[in-house]
């Protein structure tokens, strides 16, 4: 659904999540795992978009913290 309705947004959060699954393999190499944890696009049934993920990523601050650096 959200493909068909905001076709644009879809590339723009794949391409934040290139970026951020880029980050995570250069501190965490060869854990594919946690890769696959992290990813803002869960792919193991049908691909959907993790809000949560999202939001933790877009964040500078979450529960007083700090967000992974931009």
């Amino acid at each position: 659904m959200f493909r068909e309705l905001l076709p644009r947004h879809i590339e723009i959060i794949y391409e934040i999540n290139r970026w951020f699954l880029d980050q995570v393999r250069m501190r965490y190499p060869m854990d594919t795992s946690r890769v696959a944890a992290l990813s803002l696009i869960d792919e193991s049934d049908q691909k959907y978009v993790r809000m949560a993920n999202l939001a933790c990523v877009g964040s500078h601050k979450i529960n007083g913290g700090f967000a992974p650096p931009h």
